[in-house]
């Protein structure tokens, strides 16, 4: 459930969905997801991750830029044995 935002990455001060420190790919803070309730819609942004974030058509995204994305979009970090869908209930 996304309140806010959902950072994903090692770091466990920032991160609400952690990955281990031995995960290949994985920045402490890799990315950032957010839901508007206002326009029903989610957004994801790279915070400058060492190996990327990618749409699950293998396109990259840059950098600290926001990525709008509609229900049932997937995504990736790093390669695609890291991927999440974001989906309404």
């Amino acid at each position: 459930e996304i309140k806010g935002d959902l950072v994903i990455g090692r770091n466990p001060a920032i991160c609400k969905v952690l990955f281990g420190d031995k995960t290949p790919g994985i920045s402490g803070n890799h990315c950032r997801v957010n839901y508007d309730i206002r326009t029903g819609s989610f957004s994801l942004m790279d915070i400058g991750s060492s190996y990327g974030t990618f749409m699950a058509d293998g396109r990259k995204l840059a950098p600290n830029t926001p990525e709008k994305l509609e229900a049932g979009t997937e995504f990736y970090l790093a390669d695609g044995k890291n991927r999440f869908k974001v989906e309404l209930e």
